[in-house]
C-alpha cells in the first residue's frame, strides 16, 4: 500500500501510510454506496466515472467527512485533488468493482 500511495500523492511518511490507507478506504466505502454512482457504474464503462461530477462530488464530500482525529492525514487528503483520489480508487482500490457489486443488491 505505501507504494500505491506514493504513487498517486507521493512520499508520505511511512508511518502516516497506514493512516492513509484508512482514510482513502473510508472514501472509497462513502462513495461506493452511493445509490446514483452504483447506476452508473451499472450502466457505464469504468471508463465514465472519470467525467462524472457526481463521482467527484461524492469524493469532495468523503474528504471532509474523514474522521478528524489524525489531523495530519485530513488535511493531507483534503489537500489533494480529487481526480487524483478518483484515478486511485478506481486503479488500485476497485471503486468500480464495488459500486457494481452495490448496485446489483439494490
Amino acid at each position: 500500500m505505501i507504494e500505491k500511495v506514493n504513487k498517486y500523492f507521493g512520499d508520505l511518511d511511512p508511518d502516516d501510510v497506514a493512516n492513509a490507507a484508512e482514510r482513502f478506504e473510508h472514501i472509497l466505502e462513502a462513495v461506493s454506496k452511493d445509490p446514483a454512482l452504483q447506476q452508473q457504474a451499472a450502466n457505464n464503462p469504468a471508463e465514465d466515472l472519470v467525467h462524472s461530477p457526481g463521482v467527484i462530488r461524492a469524493i469532495e464530500d468523503a474528504q471532509w467527512q474523514v474522521d478528524e482525529t489524525e489531523k495530519r492525514i485530513t488535511d493531507f487528503i483534503q489537500q489533494q485533488d480529487p481526480m487524483v483520489i478518483l484515478e486511485f480508487l478506481l486503479k488500485e482500490m476497485d471503486l468500480y468493482g464495488r459500486l457494481r457489486r452495490g448496485s446489483s443488491t439494490a
